[in-house]
């Protein structure tokens, strides 16, 4: 039981440190190759996404890290309001760079989003 709740506890501590951009990136560290996401996905991407959509939006979102029918249809809106084709509620590479460009960058979820850079 201690372990989860120190596990719990680490996992926390790191999302409030990537939400406070206490954590630092470089080029070395940044995943270019991380997953698309897409419904049915899950995990530190997928809350990335909500953050950003939520941060574009207003809170629209639960950030539960959850990639369901609704997250999908925030990202194609997403998608269509910054132009990036296709309009499928994927988050690819193009979408990804997207995203963080949205919000002047981000360097928790740039690990996260799939990316050209």
């Amino acid at each position: 039981m201690r372990s989860l709740r120190l596990k719990a506890g680490l996992a926390a501590s790191a999302v409030t440190a990537g939400t406070l951009g206490l954590m630092t990136t470089t080029a070395a560290e940044a995943r270019p190759g991380a997953p698309t996401l897409d419904h049915g996905s899950s995990g530190s991407g997928v809350w990335c996404v909500q953050r950003i959509i939520n941060r574009t939006y207003g809170h629209v979102l639960d950030e539960d890290s959850k990639y369901g029918s609704y997250t999908k249809a925030w990202v194609k809106a997403f998608q269509e309001d910054h132009k990036v084709k296709p309009y499928d509620g994927i988050v690819g590479k193009k979408t990804g760079n997207a995203l963080l460009k949205s919000v002047g960058g981000d360097k928790y979820c740039y690990k996260h989003l799939p990316t050209t850079y």
